[in-house]
């Protein structure tokens, strides 16, 4: 469980590099007005949230996180990272002769 700790991890949607964050699902002003009005609604949304934990994206909160040394891992890197490359001026040229000539 430690490796999964330290292991970095790249998100599928956003492309984040880094590690997973803990989320829990509802609303903690929720969870506080049911503790002031009775301790039964409150100690049952508590539990439910509890139990609702789930590891995600700190940026986007999706939880198909991969790690990034996975095969599926080093491909999003890859795309994303040619995704990021800026166009060289030669490269521009010739994409508008292309067009012009069409």
């Amino acid at each position: 469980m430690e490796k999964e700790v330290d292991e970095k991890m790249i998100c599928a949607r956003c492309g984040y590099i880094g590690q997973k964050e803990r989320f829990s699902k509802g609303s903690y002003l929720l969870e506080i007005f049911l503790w002031c009005m009775l301790f039964v609604p409150g100690a049952l949304y508590t539990t439910w949230r509890a139990f609702n934990e789930y590891h995600a994206c700190p940026i986007c909160r999706n939880e198909a996180m991969t790690p990034l040394d996975s095969q599926f891992g080093k491909e999003i890197f890859r795309e994303r990272t040619r995704l990021n490359e800026q166009i060289k001026p030669l490269d521009l040229f010739d994409v508008v002769s292309k067009i012009l000539r069409w």
